[in-house]
């Protein structure tokens, strides 16, 4: 994605690594907004990343398994 930009926006991608492998509930304010950036140039990319924040929530919370399969059908 980074190749995909103009010079000055790759430099705001810089320390997204982090954040991008947080859970939100750890992530402080500064971290999150850059998410927000990354996630804003990532265009396609921005709805799978969306489902990766889903899966733990409905797994953790799901009473089983088959449960949680229903649940993301």
């Amino acid at each position: 994605m980074r190749s995909e930009l103009p010079q000055d926006e790759q430099q705001g991608l810089d320390k997204t690594l982090w954040p991008f492998r947080t859970a939100a509930a750890d992530r402080t304010a500064a971290e999150q907004a850059r998410l927000d950036g990354l996630l804003a140039l990532s265009g396609p990319r921005q709805p799978a990343y969306q489902q990766r924040e889903d899966l733990p929530t409905i797994f953790d919370t799901a009473r089983a398994k088959a449960d949680a399969l229903r649940r993301i059908r």
